[in-house]
C-alpha cells in the first residue's frame, strides 16, 4: 500500500516531530497572536520542500507542494491556544502568560490540542515530501489562527486565499478527542453545533452597598438573568432540537461594598442550525431587557454578538471515502461511527467556500476525530466523544494533555491516508 510505504519512511522522523510539538506546547498563544506559532510551522514547511505563504488573514499559513497532474487537497490544523493555566504535570507543560482581546493577562495554555492538530499537518507534508513517486497532485497545508474566536478560517479565505492561492478540490481536518489514541471517529452530514459567543452588559446604579435602596445593582439583574436563561433551554427548546447556553463568564465590581455601575456577562450558545441560533441570540436580547427592566435600570443591556460559526456538515461521499482508507490503516474495530451531532463548534465549515460566498461550488469536506488518551483509560461507551472515566481531562481543562507517544503518530497516519484517498 502507498499509505504503508509513506509511514515507513516516515517513521524515522517521529522523534523531531515530537519535539516540534512539545516546543508548541511549551509556547502556545492566544487567538489572533500566533506569532510564534506560524513562524515555527512555516519553518517546517519550507524545510519539507513546500512553497509557504504566511501572513494570510493574519498569522495564517499555506503551504504548498505541487507534484504533478491530480487534484488538490487541503489539509487544515488550527494553531490558537486558550487563556488557561495548565496543570497537567508534563516536563514540557506551558508558563506562558497571554493578554486576551479585552485586556485580561492570563495564562495560556494548548487545552484543546491544536498543537497535535499543527504537528499533524506538518509531519503529514514532511512524509508526503519524502515519497513524492507515489502519489501525484497538489498539496495545501493550512495553519489557521484563530479557531477558538470562531473568526481565523473567515480571515483566511476574505484574504483571498483561495482566489490567490486556488481552490482545493477536497478539504480534510481532525481533532483530538478522549478515545484511545488510534481510534478514529467518522461522521457523515451534520457532526458539529452551530454556536455564537454573545456579550451581554448590564447597566445598574452604583453607589455604596450600605445603601442599596440608593442603586440599581446590575449583579441582582445578571443573576436574575443567568437563571432565567436555563429557563429558556429547558422550557422553550423544541423537543426534536436542542441548545445549550453557557455564562461562561461573569465580571462586575472591584470591592465588596461598592455596587457597580455594570455587569459583564459573556455567554456560549448552541444549537443545531443557524436559525435556532438566531431565535436563542434574539431570545437572549428580549430577557435581558425584560429583567433590566423588571429591575427598574436606567437603559437596556448591550447586547452583542461576538463571534459565530455555522454547525459543521460533512460530505457523506468524501466521509465513507476516508473512512475506508483509515480501516485499511488501523483496522476496522478502530474506526467509529459518530452517533448524533456533538455540541461542541468549529469554523473549520467555512472552507466549504460556498457557504461563505468564497467559491461557485461547494467543495467537499470532512472533519473527523482522533483518540488521544492511553488505550486502558477509556470505559464502555463507543458511541461518546469523550473519555470515560470522567476523572480523565477534557478539552478545555487545565489537565488535558493527549498521550503523545501514541497520538502524534495516529494523527500523522490519518491525515496521510486521508489525503492519499485523493492524491
Amino acid at each position: 500500500m502507498r499509505t504503508a510505504a509513506v509511514l515507513e519512511r516516515a517513521a524515522a522522523h517521529t522523534e523531531h516531530f515530537a519535539e516540534f510539538y512539545r516546543d508548541l506546547h511549551r509556547n502556545p498563544e492566544l487567538s489572533y497572536q500566533e506569532v510564534r506559532t506560524a513562524a515555527k510551522l512555516a519553518e517546517s514547511l519550507t524545510a519539507s520542500g513546500l512553497e509557504v505563504h504566511t501572513g494570510i488573514g493574519g498569522t495564517g499559513v499555506l503551504g504548498i507542494l505541487r507534484n504533478g497532474p491530480g487534484p488538490t487537497v487541503l489539509l487544515r490544523g488550527d494553531m490558537d491556544g486558550l487563556p488557561v493555566i495548565e496543570d497537567t504535570g508534563l516536563p514540557y507543560a506551558s508558563t506562558a502568560m497571554g493578554t486576551t482581546f479585552d485586556g485580561v493577562e492570563t495564562g495560556v495554555m494548548h487545552a484543546c490540542g491544536h498543537d497535535m492538530h499543527t504537528t499533524g499537518i506538518a509531519a503529514t507534508a514532511h512524509a508526503l515530501s519524502q515519497s513524492t513517486e507515489l502519489w501525484s497532485g497538489t498539496l495545501m497545508v493550512v495553519g489557521q489562527p484563530a479557531e477558538e474566536a470562531l473568526g481565523g478560517a473567515s480571515a483566511m479565505l476574505d484574504a483571498g486565499m483561495y482566489t490567490q492561492f486556488g481552490t482545493p478540490d477536497v478539504v480534510l481536518g481532525q481533532h483530538v478527542s478522549g478515545q484511545p489514541a488510534g481510534v478514529m471517529v467518522h461522521g457523515a452530514g451534520q457532526i458539529m453545533a452551530a454556536c455564537a459567543s454573545v456579550d451581554v452588559t448590564i447597566i445598574g446604579l452604583g453607589g455604596h452597598g450600605s445603601t442599596p435602596e440608593n442603586c440599581i445593582d446590575p449583579i441582582l439583574i445578571a443573576a436574575h438573568l443567568i437563571t432565567r436563561l436555563q429557563s429558556v433551554v429547558a422550557r422553550e427548546t423544541p423537543r426534536n432540537g436542542f441548545l445549550v447556553m453557557t455564562v461562561g463568564r461573569a465580571h462586575s465590581g472591584t470591592k465588596s461594598n461598592i455596587i457597580p455601575d455594570e455587569a459583564l456577562l459573556q455567554i456560549s450558545v448552541r444549537a443545531p442550525s443557524t436559525e435556532v441560533l438566531e431565535w436563542a441570540i434574539n431570545r437572549i436580547r428580549q430577557v435581558a431587557a425584560a429583567e433590566a427592566l423588571a429591575s427598574n435600570a436606567p437603559e437596556p443591556p448591550r447586547v452583542e454578538v461576538t463571534m459565530m460559526a455555522r454547525a459543521v456538515s460533512n460530505d457523506a461521499p468524501t466521509s465513507d471515502a476516508v473512512s475506508l482508507s483509515h480501516r485499511a490503516v488501523f483496522g476496522d474495530a478502530q474506526v467509529w461511527r459518530q452517533q448524533g451531532v456533538i455540541m461542541a463548534s468549529e469554523d473549520f465549515g467555512v472552507f466549504n467556500g460556498f457557504d461563505g460566498g468564497y467559491t461557485a461550488h461547494l467543495i467537499p469536506t470532512h472533519f473527523w476525530f482522533i483518540g488521544s488518551n492511553p488505550a486502558d483509560s477509556w470505559g464502555v461507551d463507543p458511541t461518546e466523544l469523550t473519555p470515560s472515566p470522567k476523572t480523565l481531562p477534557t478539552a478545555h481543562a487545565s489537565g488535558f494533555a493527549p498521550e503523545l507517544a501514541s497520538t502524534l503518530p495516529a494523527a500523522r497516519a490519518a491525515m496521510v491516508a486521508a489525503a492519499l484517498t485523493y492524491l
